[in-house]
Parts: structure tokens; sequence; C-alpha cells
């Protein structure tokens, strides 16, 4: 069809504190038709292309074609991305880095030995995990915005367990007819993922050497960003993949 879509995957720092939040982003972009206005990204948003690297030769190409592809952006209220930055019927990707304000939070309630909490994120949550004041792990799942639910006390190795499934799940890997690997001077040698400081810190997260669990913080998995800019309104998101590590 003529429909843009967008497949994010994210992983967004906030602190209830300061009320800030710092976010990245990998955007992966095809659309049927470009939209003619092109892409439009708040003031606090830096977007970075994402080039496809391969052999020596390859990527000398592909970065003399870089240098010669223009695009135009025009500062205003926002930052709108007006021409050469999404082609029609083209796979294109970004890096998006922001840090902003936000009101956006988690309420806790606690009663006794009890834990309640109340979603204000403005999305919903497919599994949160706490550690309360006390040091406690507790979860819940399948919260939604604006809705309260009773966290239940769990076990460390019970959290790492759900994680490690979740993310496997949910880790990047290459289109249907890619070729994964390279011959390199004899030896097939497999292509790289980015490690970039997003991925780096997702993948600490489930690590046996974690050190993220410290009172009054949380991890919330989510199927949409929070406040996450996408550059296109109402562009419909398909299985994405976003990460909230907050602290109250």
């Amino acid at each position: 069809g003529f429909a843009a879509m967008v497949r994010a995957r994210s992983l967004t720092l906030l602190d209830q504190r300061s009320g800030t939040a710092t976010s990245w982003s990998r955007l992966s972009y095809f659309a049927g038709l470009a939209p003619s206005a092109g892409l439009s990204f708040p003031r606090e948003t830096l977007l970075y292309p994402i080039l496809p690297t391969g052999n020596e030769r390859n990527y000398r190409s592909l970065h003399k074609y870089a240098g010669l592809q223009v695009r135009e952006l025009t500062w205003n209220e926002s930052q709108s991305l007006t021409h050469g930055w999404l082609a029609s019927r083209t796979p294109t990707q970004y890096l998006g880095i922001t840090s902003n304000n936000t009101k956006r939070r988690l309420e806790f309630a606690p009663d006794k030995s009890e834990l309640s909490v109340t979603n204000q994120l403005g999305v919903d949550l497919r599994l949160l995990i706490v550690n309360d004041e006390q040091g406690q792990l507790r979860l819940c799942e399948a919260l939604a915005d604006g809705k309260s639910q009773q966290l239940s006390e769990t076990k460390f190795s019970e959290v790492m367990l759900r994680l490690r499934s979740l993310f496997s799940k949910n880790s990047p890997e290459f289109p249907p007819g890619i070729i994964e690997t390279l011959n390199v001077n004899g030896q097939m040698m497999r292509l790289p993922f980015s490690e970039n400081l997003m991925e780096l810190q997702l993948a600490a997260i489930t690590s046996v050497t974690t050190t993220q669990w410290q009172p009054n913080t949380y991890l919330a998995v989510t199927d949409r960003g929070c406040d996450l800019a996408l550059g296109i309104d109402a562009i419909a998101e398909s299985n994405s993949f976003h990460v909230i590590k907050g602290s109250w």
C-alpha cells in the first residue's frame, strides 16, 4: 500500500525525582509512498542516519553516495526534515537521541508490606519489575495506561528468567533472505549488529553481573515508546520493543 510503517527499538532512562528523561531509539521505516512533508521531530531530538557497511570497497562506495545525498532540514517550532530523509519503497533506518523534561511517571503507594502502582507513563506496560525501598523485587504484567495494580513479590531468579525470555524473543535479527556471513580471506565471518550505547545497556539488563537493581528503581517493557517521537503523525508502529529504566 501507500502507508508508512515503523519498527522502533528504544531505551529510556527516566528520573522521576528530577522530571527528566533521556532516550535512545533505533527507527526502521518503510513507506509505500513517502510523505510529502517529510519527517518532523522535536528540537530536543538528534537524528543520525544508519548506513549499511560491508567490505572496504562497498564501504567507500556507500560513503561516497552518502556524501552526495542531499538532506534538507528546516528549523521552526520543531525540526522539519523536508527532503532526502525518507524515500518511497526504501527501507531506511535512523538512530534517535532525545533528552527532555517530562511528567510521565509511575505512582507507587505503599501499604504496610504491600505496594501498588498506578501507570501514568502514557503507554501500556507488558511487564513491570520494581525494586522497592526495602530492596524487595516485585512485578506485575499487562498494566494498562491509567490503571492501578498491586505488585506481587518475586525472586531475582524469576525476574531474570522472564526478562531473558522476553529480550531473546525481541533481539535484533537480519531480515529473511539476507546473507549473514562474509568470506574474508577464506574465513567466514558473521556480520555484526551495532554495539551502540543503547544495545550495550539493553544487554547489561540481563547480564549475570547486572547491578541495576537498586532500591526505588523499576524496569518496564512496552510496545510503544514513552513520549517517543516517530516523525510522522499517526504512523503505524509494528513489532516494536521499548524498555524504560526508571527511578523515584
